[in-house]
């Protein structure tokens, strides 16, 4: 009977041992994953007193207006400019009379044209200080008496300005002088001025003229207003 009971009493401690042991559950591998604390993160704190950059703005594109669909461009008329007008060149101021039995002073004529025309006149080369040129464009005219006398042309030949300016001692001398200063425009005109439109300009803007003992002779664009002058001087 006794030998029963504590079979009876090992049965049912061996049975409260593997009860025991089979009550401890093996973890999950979810449950090996898991963290064995919960983490809290915090949010970061910012200080509002620290300089933050301001996010660049883009301006939006304003598209440029267009016409729409029918609608007329108006056209824009250019600004009408002044009309400019053509500057006239003065007459040259004629020196005054010459009193009867005196002579005209025709240094002073030439002076005038000077002043008048200024560089619009560049006849300012005094031929009659070389000799050989005299001789070669006014032949005959070193032997002829002359109270006075001057020849004024231009340092390029192709510019068509040139005077001269005689008073003879003798007025029998008077058409002597007068063909020479033709010749001279003949001269030039056959071929002496070189250039198309110098030649031109000799044949058509050069005169001869004489007032008593006095001759001149010129080619200029503006020798008519120039032989107004010289007649002036004799009026």
């Amino acid at each position: 009977m006794k030998k029963n009971l504590l079979t009876i009493l090992l049965a049912l401690a061996m049975l409260l041992a593997l009860t025991a042991c089979g009550g401890e559950k093996e973890p999950t591998p979810e449950e090996e994953k898991a963290p064995a604390e919960d983490v809290v993160i915090e949010p970061e704190v910012v200080d509002p007193e620290a300089d933050v950059p301001a996010e660049p703005t883009e301006e939006p594109d304003v598209a440029p207006e267009m016409p729409t669909v029918g609608e007329e461009t108006p056209e824009v008329e250019p600004e009408a400019k002044p009309e400019e007008k053509p500057v006239e060149q003065p007459k040259p101021e004629a020196p005054s009379a010459p009193v009867a039995g005196q002579s005209a002073d025709l240094q002073a004529f030439y002076a005038s044209l000077v002043t008048t025309y200024g560089e619009n006149f560049p006849a300012n080369m005094n031929v009659c200080e070389m000799q050989d040129v005299q001789d070669s464009f006014y032949p005959g005219l070193s032997a002829i008496g002359t109270k006075q006398l001057m020849i004024y042309q231009p340092m390029m030949g192709a510019v068509v300005c040139e005077i001269a300016l005689a008073e003879v001692n003798n007025a029998a001398d008077v058409d002597a002088v007068k063909a020479i200063f033709q010749s001279r425009i003949d001269a030039q005109v056959d071929g002496g001025a070189w250039y198309p439109e110098s030649i031109e300009g000799w044949k058509a803007n050069s005169r001869v003229v004489a007032n008593g003992n006095c001759v001149m002779m010129i080619a200029y664009s503006e020798c008519d207003a120039v032989v107004d002058a010289f007649n002036g001087l004799f009026a």
